[in-house]
Formats: structure tokens, sequence, C-alpha cells
């Protein structure tokens, strides 16, 4: 899952030199992310990672993404627990733990409020919907 800067926010950039400093961190943690959610991920290591504070990064996700840090990590995870439930049949539990969520209960809610099912209800949905496409009908 790729998030997309809101590029109309960064033309707004008077110095072509900040937007490219701007692009970078944000690509940066983005990559970061990307790699390492299935980990415990603060502000403060992504933020220290490219020598800023915590606040000018909080800021420059608001901005340039139209979310929060905490919401990225949130919605990569469940967008890899997503693929996970439909291309495999581990358990929900193991699927929960390998995207970042060592408890059951906290998976299954934060996944509720993503996506408005379970994630037993959206397996059962779109591995009916996945098998109907690759059969063809």
């Amino acid at each position: 899952m790729f998030f997309a800067l809101d590029e109309s926010a960064v033309a707004q950039i008077r110095s072509e030199k900040q937007r490219v400093r701007i692009r970078r961190i944000l690509t940066d943690v983005q990559d970061y992310l990307q790699t390492e959610y299935p980990v415990r991920i603060t502000l403060q290591d992504a933020a220290g990672r490219e020598g800023i504070s915590t606040w000018y990064l909080s800021k420059l996700f608001r901005k340039y993404y139209g979310i929060g840090f905490c919401d990225m990590i949130s919605l990569i995870r469940i967008g890899h627990a997503m693929e996970l439930l439909v291309l495999t049949d581990r358990r929900l539990q193991d699927i929960g733990a390998e995207t970042g969520y060592d408890d059951i209960g906290q998976f299954v809610r934060i996944f509720r409020r993503r996506t408005g099912l379970t994630p037993r209800q959206y397996r059962d949905q779109n591995k009916r919907r996945y098998r109907n496409d690759l059969s063809g009908s």
C-alpha cells in the first residue's frame, strides 16, 4: 500500500530545495513504515531517523498526506492483513501478530474500524470473490 503526497500542497512550497527535502523525508519515512510495520514503530523512532523533531514530522504527515503518522501505520498494517486474509489460510491470531498486533482483540477492533468488517467476515466475503475471479465466474 503506497500513499501519495498531496502534490498541490507540495507545489505551494516556494523553495525547490525545501520541496525536495520534504519529499525525501516523507518518502524515506513511508519506506521505513512499509518495511518495519510488523514491529512497534513510534513517531520518535521515525523522526530520529530523519534528524527532525516529532512535532515537525507529525505536521508534515498531516499536511502532505492528510492523515496522521499512527493512522498511516494502521492503514499499512490493515492493508497487509487484508492480503493475508484472502491469500492464505493462516489463523487470525497469526495474521494479527504478523502485521504488528500482538493482541487479537486490538487487531479485530482496528480492522473493523478501518473496513467495517471483522477479519473473519472480510476473509469469508473476499475469498469467495477471489475464487470466483480465478474461476472466471
